[in-house]
């Protein structure tokens, strides 16, 4: 029987992915609510830089 590996969801690159979703998100909440288009994109950007810092810290931690 395995043992399940709970500690892999407190990574810090999966918690960063975490974020990475609610920004997506909260983005499309922003615009489909209040037509937010400039805080749309914030949330939008933020995204994409956090995905790029993804990988990087994933590899630095050794944590993939």
């Amino acid at each position: 029987m395995t043992k399940l590996n709970f500690g892999i969801l407190f990574y810090v690159p999966n918690i960063i992915g975490y974020v990475r979703l609610i920004l997506i998100f909260a983005g499309i909440w922003l615009y489909a609510t209040f037509k937010a288009s400039e805080e749309c994109m914030i949330c939008f950007i933020s995204a994409a830089i956090l995905d790029l810092f993804d990988g990087i810290i994933a590899r630095y931690l050794e944590q993939f």
